[in-house]
């Protein structure tokens, strides 16, 4: 029951979407005027409104006029009721079995990140453009999750100890490669979405050609290097020679690389498991000079893959 409401609601959504998607760009209000026919402008009564069943009903026409409406609607309502009751059935779930606020958080926040995209890829399939409204409504929320991040982090007692303070080095110094990397992408080439995906997809490669096949790890991170400058070469084929747009291909990019990682690692965690296997690479990427993580000091191999 809860999966058909949350579907049902999905739907809901998809069909404010779509007045975002026709509107924004052309600089409209979103709440006025009512919904109406984009032929002759007749307001669209309410049972004429009812998500996908409606334009079923009448055939994908204007009741008044009988022009054609387009199939744009059901799919983005579909296709929005869908991924809302994945966000669920992945994310969600658990909020019914011992109500987990931070499992309906994590629903909430990839059913947000959806609807974004679903907007911003259907405008640019439409005009070719992403508008700054709702880049900015996503940036806004980004940033809403890093405060509440930020001050449950901070009444936590142990998050000034001296185990957290070097882990959070060492992340910052992780992800501060990673910044880069994508930070000279976007200068260089523009927006690209699929930088974080297509790391994870190489980096479980590497761990599995030093783990399973035994490989020295410079030759190992050669071939993740030649790796990506293959899928990144692709890519590059899409956008500059069949003139995609940069946007769609690298979004696609995104799901393909995410989904082929965890496919690829039956979706559990690879690391370099025990031992003295890649024992420099290991103390490169986890050791510390002075009490300073590493990473906070210099680039580790697999920060350099991803720039």
């Amino acid at each position: 029951m809860i999966a058909l409401s949350i579907f049902l609601f999905g739907l809901v959504i998809g069909s404010f979407l779509n007045v975002c998607i026709l509107r924004i760009p052309n600089s409209k209000s979103i709440v006025l005027p009512p919904s109406h026919c984009p032929s002759c402008g007749t307001p669209i009564k309410p049972y004429d409104n009812i998500p996908v069943l409606s334009w079923m009903l009448l055939a994908g026409r204007c009741r008044k006029c009988k022009v054609r409406i387009s199939a744009m609607y059901p799919i983005v309502e579909l296709g929005t009721g869908l991924l809302f009751l994945a966000c669920y059935l992945v994310f969600g779930r658990s909020c019914k079995d011992d109500f987990s606020i931070w499992k309906c958080a994590e629903a909430l926040k990839w059913a947000i990140f959806a609807a974004l995209m679903i907007v911003l890829t259907i405008t640019d399939l439409r005009e070719r453009i992403l508008p700054d409204k709702v880049n900015f409504v996503g940036l806004g929320l980004g940033l809403l999750l890093v405060v509440i991040a930020a001050i449950t982090g901070a009444i936590n007692p142990a998050f000034l100890s001296l185990v957290n303070l070097l882990n959070m080095a060492n992340l910052i110094g992780l992800f501060g490669v990673f910044a880069l990397g994508e930070g000279l992408v976007i200068i260089t080439g523009g927006i690209d979405l699929s930088l974080g995906s297509m790391f994870a997809l190489l980096g479980v490669v590497f761990v599995d050609l030093l783990t399973t096949y035994q490989i020295y790890w410079p030759f190992a991170l050669l071939l993740v290097l030649l790796g990506g400058l293959a899928l990144g070469a692709i890519q590059g084929f899409l956008i500059t020679r069949l003139k995609m747009q940069p946007f769609i291909v690298t979004l696609c990019g995104l799901l393909i690389y995410r989904g082929a990682a965890r496919y690829y690692t039956s979706d559990s965690t690879r690391g370099f498991g025990y031992g003295d296997e890649a024992s420099t690479l290991g103390n490169i990427a986890s050791g510390n000079i002075a009490g300073i993580p590493n990473t906070f000091i210099f680039p580790h191999p697999n920060g350099e893959s991803d720039g």
